[in-house]
């Protein structure tokens, strides 16, 4: 059994246990029953959880759980906010950032004073191009194909939504879900496809159409 297995069916069980202490009402009520003061927990969910087991309900239970665990790793929550691109645009974003504190070396030490702006892209280089795409629209992912063939793998597939387990058997190589939106969030993006490059000191960010 492999360790997601194992852990789905942990979380599983713990996630079962919890529901049926904090919400009887859902579970309903199985077994004898005890005046809260003498109840033990421990035994009521013991009786609970072979009642269950006995007549396939855990089984049932553990299989939805599982499929619907399944089901959010494939398709995490969509990006909300991005639109499909209609009117391209393309513009320059600086990267800098501001130190909001002093960093000290380890003899106590000021290196880099409070308040410096340092650009990660004067030292850093981004060797791949960045590709933001919606994966249930089939002429998105179409581009996002020419495009990762014009540039010869050099690049990284990012989805905002749809299927990751879909995109990798087409793409055959390891992609990426903008979880909760971050990198869209911080390059501002507002429409999809587009994609983001180096320029100089600079980050090239194309909303562009299919």
């Amino acid at each position: 059994m492999s360790n997601i297995t194992i852990k789905k069916n942990l979380l599983f069980l713990t996630l079962f246990l919890l529901t049926c202490s904090a919400h009887a009402k859902n579970c309903g009520v199985i077994g004898t029953t005890y005046p809260i003061a003498e109840a033990d927990l421990r035994q009521i969910i013991q009786e609970r959880l072979l009642t269950l087991q006995q007549n396939g309900e855990l089984s049932k239970l553990q299989n939805k759980f599982n499929q619907d665990v399944d089901k959010k790793m494939d398709r995490p929550q969509a990006v909300v906010g991005l639109k499909r691109t209609n009117e391209p645009h393309t513009r320059l974003f600086d990267p800098s950032m501001q130190f909001p504190y002093d960093i000290k070396n380890s003899d106590g030490q000021i290196v880099v004073p409070k308040g410096t702006m340092i650009n990660p892209l004067d030292t850093v280089l981004l060797n791949e191009t960045l590709i933001f795409y919606n994966a249930d629209d089939p002429e998105q992912v179409t581009w996002a194909k020419q495009l990762d063939q014009q540039l010869k793998g050099k690049d990284k597939l990012i989805l905002v939504k749809g299927s990751i387990i879909e995109q990798i058997k087409l793409f055959k190589k390891p992609l990426y879900f903008d979880q909760e939106g971050r990198l869209t969030k911080r390059f501002n993006l507002k429409q999809v496809p587009a994609l983001i490059s180096q320029q100089g000191n600079r980050l090239k960010i194309e909303e562009v159409q299919p």
